[in-house]
């Protein structure tokens, strides 16, 4: 899976329509909250088969450390 390919499933979890880049900052994305959260936790367990703890997704701080996770 691609980087671009990887930003649009983590765009389209979180109901993105701006842009954002590895480097922004999840504080900096207005939707990132704990639903924000819990629908990461659901992408990659239906997408990845992996279990993401709540813990996990609150320690990411940048949309890269979210791609970094998905493989």
């Amino acid at each position: 899976m691609t980087q671009e390919e990887k930003l649009d499933m983590f765009k389209d979890a979180l109901s993105i329509n701006g842009d954002v880049a590895p480097d922004t900052r999840l504080d900096d994305i207005d939707v990132w909250d704990s639903m924000a959260r819990l629908s990461l936790i659901i992408m990659f367990k239906d997408e990845f088969g992996r279990k993401l703890t709540f813990e996990e997704a609150a320690g990411f701080v940048t949309v890269g450390d979210v791609l970094d996770a998905m493989g």
